[in-house]
């Protein structure tokens, strides 16, 4: 089965100077190659357009068990990769990055202290990051607002289970509130399923993709790579 991260990144940046920003990503690896760390970047290219470079980190994780002649408990040592995938499109002024959700902060982090790019940090909009997707083949299955008012009364958070994209975009427009997570149900016409849980507050996708349609999942893949947002 085709394994992607079930976590993804994706943001607005501001870029001040192109050539700037190649350089530094070039440093990271260019760094990385010479050190021994257990972690570092490689992979990068580069065009015009885009800018895609991969980053790898070991981390020993610990299995913990009782010895069952001395009765002392004992710990297993297995070191453990974790990847991610980072992407900045130019055009779009837009970074992505495929990884763990520590690993996405701690990339974060390290991206800012780049005086030529800057990561805005903004909310993703509801019916920018909708439009991306064909209504046909998704279906919205639950919306989370923020400080709606019912009744003369305000509501900090509340989640609201959809039938349809026409509920869903009926209750956000008749609502007006700030929309802060959406579920996503993606079908494929073989059925393939791909569920997406958006935290349009953070930038993060959670996704949950059931199938072993290498296709299907290249696609999904594909289509938030290529989000305009």
């Amino acid at each position: 089965m085709m394994q992607i991260e079930p976590y993804v990144y994706i943001n607005k940046v501001l870029i001040q100077d192109k050539v700037k920003v190649q350089e530094f990503f070039q440093n990271l690896e260019d760094e990385s190659a010479t050190s021994k760390e257990k972690e570092g970047y490689y992979g990068f290219e580069t065009t015009d357009d885009l800018l895609s470079l991969n980053y790898y980190r070991m981390k020993n994780t610990f299995d913990f068990s009782i010895d069952d002649k001395t009765n002392e408990i004992v710990s297993d040592k297995t070191p453990e990769l974790f990847k991610a995938e980072i992407q900045l499109n130019f055009i779009k002024n837009i970074l992505i990055v495929w990884g763990r959700p520590y690993i996405i902060k701690y990339l974060n982090t390290q991206f800012q202290s780049d005086k030529y790019f800057n990561i805005l940090n903004e909310k993703v909009n509801f019916y920018d990051f909708y439009k991306n997707f064909d209504s046909n083949e998704c279906n919205i299955n639950e919306v989370s607002f923020k400080d709606i008012k019912v009744l003369d009364k305000y509501i900090s958070v509340a989640t609201l289970t959809t039938a349809s994209n026409k509920d869903a975009l009926y209750l956000i427009k008749e609502l007006g509130a700030e929309v802060s997570t959406v579920k996503l149900k993606i079908v494929s016409v073989e059925n393939d399923i791909a569920m997406l849980d958006i935290n349009l507050e953070d930038g993060v996708i959670k996704l949950n993709i059931p199938t072993a349609n290498k296709f299907f999942i290249e696609n999904i893949k594909d289509q938030i790579n290529n989000l305009d947002i």
